[in-house]
């Protein structure tokens, strides 16, 4: 979600995508202390301007109305249920002998348009469908009081606090600048095994994947984690999804995986390890809203769909009717039956958790890396990469230099010894030109403890990429300072952690 803004009692964001060549942008806006959002469309003419939002929340007993009669609309299940019905009408027609585009008139526009509307029949009603589940949600959250939930956590918005940030955030002219991070990622407790079951706050999707353009199938074999785009559907870390391929040359398609959704979706470009994957090249530098998946392989994957009608568990599914890619609702009760068909989901499979602090770090390492105009991609595979070659030159220089080297990790990387004389060794490793790390709490206390022993390794400008499937970092510009003392630079907190009032 981008940065929350808020005015007379309300808060309000907007999200913004890359669709059809051109950026889309939706405004959303909800009273304080409610859990539903709703879409701001004050104008008819064009989109939606912050200005328009900012007019409709400067009158608060006008945008309350606005609000209550938006959601009334969106609750309306007797509604959505014949829209439905309209729709899968208007589908038995259209595939019925009796569908004659254009009507006995010579008229190729209405042609062209009866056929659009016909090619489009099928996913009309995966529309519908996803609005019926819409309206029974947000009805049942209605009727619940519609009270934000509260949490047992403590999150960080990092675009938010990059943004509020930013004029302090620039590259220096002296010294090596830090980042020093109160509080990282966030403290919950989470159970080691998910429910096999679906969950009251928990939302299942299908993500779907054509074969004839990318190589699903490859990279599930190749790796555990991977980013997917989804330009709509309001999915949330710890959603569950399932994979699915539409058809492929042999006429397969279905489950091919079920997965877990670990970062809300974020504009982002494609990262390298996963562009060969690609039949066709793609523009990878286009910023497109996506979210990385951990996938979890279940024991009867790939499922494939009967296609001689006795198939009803994956027949009912949306995402079966899809004539193209994007994101597809689930039901807890077709999640069930999924789990079911696919042989439950895998034990060991673990919860996803909120992000850990190098998740969190890399998430800031990131929005700078953009700020800057710098290339820069925060997979988990790219990060380690990174963090070996780091690890590997640090060794290798301190080892000439006579030391007996013992790698440790925390609250340091690496400790040094050569005739009674021990040093501490900090290593980072990072895509950027080295202006700036990012450091924990613990790192820091530590190295002001000991800050004529300690040193600082800074593997910057690092380059990756893809080799037969394998992510590799090479080159980069080694830093060091020694000794370090980590209040000569400038540390600056990017999050905090908010103990509230009893």
């Amino acid at each position: 979600m981008s940065k929350i803004h808020t005015k007379n009692g309300f808060e309000y964001h907007c999200e913004r995508w890359w669709l059809y060549g051109t950026w889309s942008f939706t405004w959303y806006f909800r009273p304080i202390g409610r859990e539903l959002w709703t879409q701001c469309l004050v104008t008819a003419s064009s989109g939606t301007r912050k200005a328009d939002v900012e007019k409709l929340l400067a009158d608060p007993q006008q945008a309350l109305e606005y609000y209550d009669r938006q959601l009334a609309k969106r609750a309306d299940v007797a509604e959505a249920e014949k829209h439905l019905e309209r729709c899968k009408q208007a589908h038995e027609h259209y595939e019925s002998d009796a569908f004659d585009p254009g009507g006995r008139r010579n008229n190729p526009g209405r042609v062209r348009r009866d056929l659009a509307r016909a090619a489009d029949s099928g996913n009309a009603i995966r529309r519908a469908e996803e609005a019926l589940e819409d309206a029974k949600r947000v009805r049942a959250i209605l009727e619940a009081g519609n009270h934000q939930k509260k949490s047992g956590s403590v999150g960080l918005d990092v675009a938010a606090i990059m943004a509020d940030a930013s004029p302090s955030l620039g590259a220096t002219a002296t010294g090596l600048r830090t980042f020093e991070h109160l509080s990282l990622g966030t403290v919950q407790a989470s159970p080691a095994e998910p429910a096999a079951g679906p969950s009251e706050d928990r939302r299942y999707w299908a993500l779907i994947s054509n074969p004839l353009t990318y190589r699903t199938l490859d990279s599930l074999r190749d790796f555990d984690e991977e980013v997917w785009t989804v330009t709509r559907g309001d999915i949330e870390v710890g959603d569950r999804v399932i994979i699915w391929q539409s058809k492929d040359k042999s006429g397969r398609r279905g489950i091919v995986a079920l997965g877990e959704v670990l970062t809300a979706p974020t504009l982002m470009e494609e990262p390298p390890e996963f562009r060969r994957y690609w039949v066709k090249p793609e523009p990878w530098d286009k910023m497109m809203r996506r979210v990385w998946v951990r996938y979890a392989r279940a024991p009867k994957c790939p499922r494939w769909m009967r296609e001689d009608g006795t198939d009803p568990v994956l027949e009912g599914l949306s995402v079966t009717r899809a004539r193209g890619g994007g994101v597809y609702r689930l039901t807890p009760e077709q999640w069930e039956a999924v789990l079911t068909e696919v042989g439950g989901w895998p034990e060991g499979t673990k919860e996803p958790r909120p992000l850990p602090s190098d998740d969190w770090q890399a998430a800031v390492e990131k929005s700078r890396a953009r700020a800057k105009g710098q290339g820069f991609s925060s997979s988990p595979e790219v990060r380690r990469a990174v963090e070996n070659l780091a690890m590997d030159r640090a060794e290798t220089h301190f080892v000439a230099q006579g030391y007996t080297v013992k790698r440790l990790g925390k609250p340091y990387d690496l400790l040094c010894t050569n005739e009674g004389v021990t040093l501490y060794v900090e290593v980072k490793g990072t895509q950027m030109d080295g202006t700036e790390v990012l450091l924990t709490p613990n790192e820091v206390a530590f190295a002001r403890e000991h800050r004529e022993t300690m040193a600082l390794f800074v593997l910057h400008s690092v380059s990756i990429e893809s080799v037969d499937g394998t992510v590799q970092a090479s080159g980069g510009t080694v830093r060091i300072l020694q000794p370090w003392d980590p209040d000569a630079g400038e540390l600056l907190p990017v999050g905090f952690t908010c103990i509230l009032p009893q």
